[in-house]
């Protein structure tokens, strides 16, 4: 008698190709997360995809090419946060439209702390894939923040704060409590992504924000 086929082989070969193809970029995106692209295994996405090594080749062709649609998804999932952002808050003030920008950042690396780990991650590496990276999509992002942060100073509202510090200030400020969560919750026994906890970490980082970086009344010529 014939065996009856796995679960697994099943469903490898039923799957539609766009289906499939989202299956491999959602486990890319967790074991580049965990391992980093260097120590990250195509078999081991393979496995977590549902699939075969063969058939990750035949859709993505490289590892390097697997990474390179991984971090597309992130960034174009971002772009498009960010220009609803940028729709919502077109007749607001410099400073509230910062404020705006703060609140969708942080609701997004709540949703989504692995991928701004793998952002980060590449960030420390002096590498080729940081050099695409920054051309394709980082330098855009960087200057779209930067904007809106002339746009403040402009109003008379942000200390003059170098642009690469004041960058790094906020997005480590917002990042890296949803990153660190199991140390967060060993340690103060808080859940980090709850609605509640999201919400309030939004509110701090603004409240730092307006306290220390933000002059208390536009400056005067």
């Amino acid at each position: 008698m014939a065996k009856a086929p796995t679960g697994r082989k099943t469903r490898t070969n039923t799957r539609p190709t766009d289906v499939l193809r989202r299956d491999i970029l959602d486990a890319a995106l967790t074991i580049f997360a965990r391992d980093g692209y260097d120590g990250a295994s195509l078999m081991d996405i393979a496995v977590m995809a549902d699939t075969r090594h063969p058939l990750l080749l035949y859709h993505f062709g490289s590892k390097e090419a697997l990474w390179r649609q991984v971090m597309a998804h992130i960034f174009d999932e971002l772009k498009a946060h960010y220009s609803a952002v940028v729709d919502l808050s077109r007749d607001l003030s410099g400073l509230d439209s910062l404020k705006m920008f703060i609140r969708a950042f942080v609701q997004f690396s709540a949703r989504h702390p692995e991928r701004v780990t793998i952002v980060l991650g590449e960030m420390r590496a002096d590498s080729e894939r940081l050099e695409w990276l920054t051309a394709e999509y980082m330098r855009t992002l960087h200057d779209q923040l930067n904007a809106l942060f002339d746009r403040v100073e402009a109003e008379g509202r942000l200390k003059p704060i170098p642009r690469p510090n004041l960058s790094h200030i906020l997005i480590g400020s917002v990042s890296t409590l949803f990153m660190a969560e199991p140390l967060v919750r060993q340690i103060y026994g808080v859940e980090t992504r709850t609605p509640e906890s999201v919400s309030a970490h939004a509110d701090w980082i603004i409240e730092m924000l307006t306290s220390g970086l933000i002059t208390r009344e536009p400056a005067t010529a």
